[in-house]
């Protein structure tokens, strides 16, 4: 056991326990959505592939980097709470991203009817607001993306 704590750079049990943790979530999203449960002829959109690719990529690196040692401990736990909080994401929609995107779409379709319904009535509601609502999304996906390759 000790082996493996130097082999994995880990300052105690704690932080071995995080690094597992944080590992077995990381390998967790990867297979689940690698073999996600979507059916045969459903029609996959380009931003659900983008989406599941991006988080492919961040938690295939992700897990190397433990796996091979190269993870810079000791783990926060805020990156571990995320990274459950996610894995627990992928389980609720079995790895079918399909569903994220479609309440992304809705949000989005909403707001534009509403905006029309209040342009109808004479109050013109600024669209800067869609504007930041999406910049403000794209910058926490970025947040939690970068987050879960880089360590602190």
């Amino acid at each position: 056991m000790s082996e493996l704590m130097r082999y994995l750079h880990v300052h105690g049990p704690w932080d071995f326990t995080t690094l597992l943790l944080n590992g077995a979530a990381a390998v967790y999203i990867v297979l689940r959505l690698v073999f996600a449960d979507i059916p045969k002829n459903a029609e996959v959109s380009w931003t659900s592939r983008l989406w599941k690719y991006a988080f492919v990529a961040v938690y295939t690196f992700l897990a190397l980097r433990i796996g091979f040692g190269l993870y810079k401990t000791p783990v926060d736990p805020g990156e571990l709470l995320v990274n459950q909080l996610i894995a627990a994401m992928v389980w609720r929609c079995r790895g079918d991203l399909r569903i994220i995107d479609d309440a992304l779409a809705r949000a989005v379709e909403r707001w534009k009817q509403r905006e029309q319904a209040a342009s109808s009535n004479g109050r013109k509601w600024p669209r800067k607001w869609l504007r930041y609502g999406a910049a403000c999304l794209l910058v926490c996906v970025f947040l939690i993306l970068s987050r879960c390759v880089t360590s602190s």
